[in-house]
């Protein structure tokens, strides 16, 4: 079992890794090579992936970059896909973990869990029909994210990144490309005060706008 590790504050998601469509184009390993190197050297060691992410697509680009570093600089955090497992295996679980481990190179995850796949997204929607008639009801909320991310001197995307790790999470987010790492570590940089925090939350608040799908279940 692994050593006790220091957790970065960001988790990188290789979900599009997995070249599945969702995201679109396609994504070869010569395109994401340089996003881990660029995201091991500033730090940012801990990644998210699953079988279920391409049918092992996703865990195989990704372990093939683990391989070229010590199994001590990162960490794994994979999920059990009961969608994915083998109804014939004496047990399910252990035997895909074991088909994740091989994909990823390794003997053991960091962090495991389950992920259900079952309904990723609406097979009669998408993206854009679901979120942009929400668009309009982001602007005041948008208006201030923009104001706190110029007294930091960053993108206002980096804001929401900045709240959640204020707020005690560990965000996950997907990174495709180098630049988008630079993003996230400008992110953990920054240091929002408690009343840039009441503000978000006070416009996000009042912006009232549900984006929980309904495979999702409310934090409370």
């Amino acid at each position: 079992m692994t050593k006790m590790k220091k957790m970065p504050k960001i988790a990188l998601g290789a979900w599009a890794w997995g070249n599945d469509g969702t995201f679109g184009g396609n994504l070869i390993s010569e395109a994401l090579k340089p996003v881990f190197d660029t995201a091991m050297k500033e730090g940012l060691n801990l990644w998210d992936t699953a079988y279920a992410y391409g049918m092992g697509t996703s865990e195989k680009v990704l372990g093939e970059f683990l391989a070229t570093v010590p199994r001590d600089s990162y960490l794994i955090s994979d999920k059990f896909t009961p969608q994915c497992a083998d109804p014939s295996a004496e047990n399910a679980v252990t035997a895909l973990y074991e088909k994740s481990a091989e994909l990823l190179g390794t003997d053991y995850m960091d962090f495991s869990g389950k992920y259900d796949t079952e309904h990723p997204f609406p097979e009669d929607s998408d993206r854009g029909r679901t979120y942009n008639p929400m668009l309009s009801k982001l602007e005041k909320l948008n208006k201030g994210l923009e104001e706190i991310a110029d007294r930091h001197h960053v993108a206002t995307a980096q804001i929401p990144v900045a709240w959640a790790i204020a707020k005690g999470t560990l965000p996950i987010i997907g990174v495709t490309k180098v630049y988008q790492v630079e993003d996230a570590v400008k992110a953990v940089a920054v240091e929002l005060s408690t009343e840039e925090i009441e503000t978000i939350e006070k416009l996000g608040n009042e912006a009232q706008v549900n984006v929980i799908r309904y495979w999702e279940k409310e934090m409370k």
